[in-house]
């Protein structure tokens, strides 16, 4: 793990409701096929009245034999020398890789071997929870902040990388995740940006069959959006998320509302490939007029001879959204359905 030497460069910001592929990737790391921690940050320091700027890489590795199906974690210390924000992540995955995760870590212990965790596990228990950064499920994955938003670490922070891991091989691998972190210091405030993570957990799909599940709700008042993506397993032949509107009910005493009469819109992301669905980028963000959400449909195909439900590994189905949104003063925005057994739309912080 190494801090790049602070510099100045041309910014990269210009996406405009674009999808982030490995050629876009690509040529938002100056042409490279991967990160090259050489490269200076990608980001005129100037329009942040000389703010400076910095680079740190974190890396992890997993030894999977064949077939093998992990979830490990490690926690970094970052070693940034004062308060930042992150202007960009950039992650890099093998081809083994399921998806990585990046979370501001609550703990102050590095932990540089790789160990067991849970997916999701930051965002599992609410009183320690550690705020998820980046979601990446390509093999390359570069999110750039809007002008004048970041997200906020304190000096000397900690990451915690998750990694799930799939080995489809019939040889052993080692598969390597990489995190390239570009910051600012906090001379000037900028704008918090945060996650919404939302999905349904009520998956039950009949063997040898086609289904959907779906999941819709609103977002926090006023907050604007700046990309999306959505995720499933390999059941799953297309995903979509159109702005939409429902009708809300909630009964007296209810914690949470449920939708009906939901009417899609604009489509804002699609995917057909469950491994590597896009990261939607839009260079205006997109706002929210009264009433209006993000409406998340996934299409399955259940081609095995039994029910799947919903679970981690890949053999079981998940349904879920992720947006990257500004201003988040409320911090992370957690909605799913499945907390209770009927529809009921649960959210931390409530919503």
């Amino acid at each position: 793990m190494a801090c790049g030497t602070p510099s100045a460069a041309p910014d990269a910001n210009g996406m405009d409701a674009v999808v982030a592929s490995d050629a876009s990737a690509e040529a938002a790391m100056d042409g490279a096929s991967s990160p090259d921690v050489n490269t200076p940050p990608p980001e005129d320091a100037s329009q942040y009245d000389g703010a400076v700027v910095s680079r740190f890489p974190l890396e992890m590795s997993i030894d999977l034999a064949p077939a093998e199906e992990v979830t490990r974690c490690v926690v970094l210390r970052l070693n940034n020398m004062r308060p930042e924000f992150i202007r960009r992540m950039t992650a890099h995955l093998g081809d083994a890789s399921h998806h990585l995760i990046a979370y501001r870590s609550n703990s102050r212990v590095e932990r540089t071997t790789p160990f067991e965790c849970n997916g999701f596990s930051g965002i599992r228990d609410i009183s320690d929870f550690d705020t998820p950064l980046l979601i990446a499920q390509q093999t390359d994955t570069t999110l750039t902040m809007p002008n004048n938003v970041g997200m906020a670490i304190d000096a000397d922070d900690y990451i915690r990388l998750e990694f799930h891991a799939v080995n489809l091989r019939a040889t052993p691998i080692r598969a390597t995740a990489t995190l390239i972190v570009d910051t600012v210091d906090q001379t000037v405030p900028l704008a918090q940006a945060n996650l919404m993570f939302w999905g349904n957990t009520q998956i039950s799909l009949p063997a040898s069959s086609r289904s959907t599940v779906d999941f819709f709700h609103t977002p926090l008042g006023g907050v604007r959006m700046f990309g999306l993506t959505s995720h499933t397993h390999h059941y799953g032949v297309r995903s979509t998320i159109h702005l939409a509107t429902g009708t809300r009910t909630q009964a007296p005493g209810a914690p949470g509302p449920t939708w009906t009469n939901v009417v899609d819109g604009e489509m804002l992301h699609e995917s057909r490939n469950w491994s590597d669905p896009p990261l939607t980028l839009f260079n205006t963000p997109r706002t929210f007029a009264a009433g209006q959400g993000l409406h998340l449909r996934c299409e399955y195909n259940n081609t095995s001879n039994r029910r799947v439900t919903y679970g981690e590994s890949v053999d079981q189905e998940m349904c879920f959204l992720w947006a990257y949104y500004y201003p988040a003063p409320r911090g992370t925005h957690i909605c799913a359905i499945g907390f209770r057994s009927d529809q009921t739309v649960l959210c931390f912080p409530p919503s």
